[in-house]
C-alpha cells in the first residue's frame, strides 16, 4: 500500500543535523504512514555514513552538484505518496508533526477546502539554545506571519502531488527562491497557499553570527534575478536598489566636493532611519529589540545589495570569465 506522506529530505554536508532530522520523522510514524526519501547533493562530510545507519527505513538517493530545486524534484520521482512533504536536512519536525498535520488537513477539508489544492507548512521555529540573531529574526517573522500572506518556505512545505505536478515542481533553473516561485505558480493555478503554524518544525541550521546571516541572505538574494522585470513588486529587490542608490549618492557628493563629514551622516541617516522605523513597527515599539532588529536589517540589506551587484556582474561579464576568475 502506498504511504500517505512521502517526506523528501534534500541535504548536503548535514552531518551535524541529519540524524535529528530523520529520527524525528521516524519516531512518530506509529502506523507506517510515512516514507522517507533523502536526496544527497554531493556531501563531502560524514553525511552518507550517517544515512547508511538508518537502513531500509530511509531511501537514500544521490544527485550531486545540481540546484536545490532539482534535488527536491528528483526525490519526488521516487515517492509513492499523494501527499508530499519537503523537510530540509537541518530541520527537525515536532513530535506531534504527523498527527497535527493530518488533523489540520481534516479540519480544512471539513471547512470546505480542497486539500489537493493546498500548499501549507509553517515558518520554522528556533531551538531552545539559540543566538540573539535567531531570537530577534524569528520573532519578527512570526509577527509577519500573523498578518497572513507570503509564501511557504520549502524547508518545511507540504503539498498534494496533484498540485505539485500541475505546477511542474520546483523550477530547476533557479539557484534560490524556488519556493516563492512555486507558491506563486500554484496560486495562479488555483492553489491555496496557507501557513498552518500548529504544524511545527525547528530550524537548527540557521546562522548564529552576523557574518553567517549575511552569507545566507546574499545567497538567497541571487533569486531576485527573476524579478528584475518588475522590481517594484519585491521588497528585497527594492532594498538592494536603495542601498546602491545611497552608495551612488555618497560617491556623487564626494566627487562634487561636498565634505565627507556632511554627506556621510546624511546617507547613513537615510539608510538607518527607515529600517529603524520598520523595526519599531515589527517589534511593537520595543526599543531594545528594535535596535537589534535594525542591525540585522542593515546586514540583510547589505546582503541583498551585494547579491544584486553579483547578478548584474553575471550578466555583464562573459560566463567563462565569471566561472574562472583570474
Amino acid at each position: 500500500m502506498d504511504k500517505i506522506v512521502s517526506v523528501v529530505v534534500p541535504c548536503k554536508n548535514e552531518e551535524n543535523n541529519i540524524k535529528n532530522c530523520l529520527s524525528a520523522i521516524i519516531r512518530q510514524d506509529k502506523s507506517n504512514l510515512i516514507e522517507i526519501i533523502v536526496v544527497d547533493n554531493g556531501s563531502e562530510d560524514g553525511t552518507m555514513e550517517i544515512l547508511k545507519g538508518f537502513g531500509p527505513e530511509v531511501k537514500v538517493l544521490s544527485i550531486p552538484e545540481v540546484s536545490i530545486a532539482h534535488v527536491r524534484n528528483y526525490g519526488v520521482r521516487y515517492a509513492s505518496g499523494n501527499l508530499l512533504a519537503f523537510i530540509d536536512g537541518d530541520v527537525e519536525v515536532a513530535n506531534d508533526w504527523l498527527k497535527t498535520l493530518l488533523a489540520a488537513l481534516d479540519r480544512e477539508a471539513r471547512a470546505g477546502i480542497d486539500v489537493s489544492k493546498l500548499v501549507t507548512g509553517s515558518t520554522c521555529t528556533i531551538p531552545e539554545v539559540s543566538s540573539w540573531i535567531e531570537r530577534v529574526w524569528f520573532a519578527q517573522l512570526a509577527a509577519r506571519d500573523s498578518k497572513g500572506g507570503g509564501y511557504v518556505n520549502s524547508g518545511h512545505l507540504i503539498v498534494h502531488r496533484k498540485l505539485f505536478e500541475a505546477v511542474g515542481g520546483f523550477s530547476p533553473s533557479l539557484q534560490t527562491g524556488e519556493d516563492e516561485a512555486f507558491c506563486e505558480e500554484a496560486s495562479r493555478r488555483g492553489g491555496i497557499v496557507r501557513k498552518l503554524p500548529e504544524i511545527r518544525a525547528i530550524h537548527h541550521g540557521y546562522p548564529k553570527t552576523l557574518r553567517g546571516f549575511f552569507l545566507r541572505e546574499r545567497w538567497h538574494g541571487l533569486g531576485m534575478e527573476k524579478h528584475l522585470g518588475e522590481p517594484w513588486r519585491y521588497r528585497d529587490l527594492m532594498l538592494g536598489f536603495y542601498y546602491w542608490a545611497l552608495m551612488f549618492l555618497l560617491s556623487a557628493s564626494v566627487f562634487a566636493g561636498v565634505p565627507l563629514g556632511w554627506s556621510l551622516p546624511l546617507v547613513a541617516a537615510c539608510l538607518v532611519f527607515p529600517l529603524a522605523v520598520f523595526s519599531l513597527f515589527r517589534t511593537n515599539g520595543m526599543i531594545f529589540v528594535a535596535t537589534q532588529l535594525t542591525v540585522i536589517f542593515l546586514v540583510y540589506g547589505a546582503a541583498k545589495a551585494v547579491a544584486l551587484g553579483e547578478i548584474f556582474m553575471r550578466r555583464i561579464l562573459p560566463a567563462q570569465m565569471w566561472k574562472n576568475p583570474t
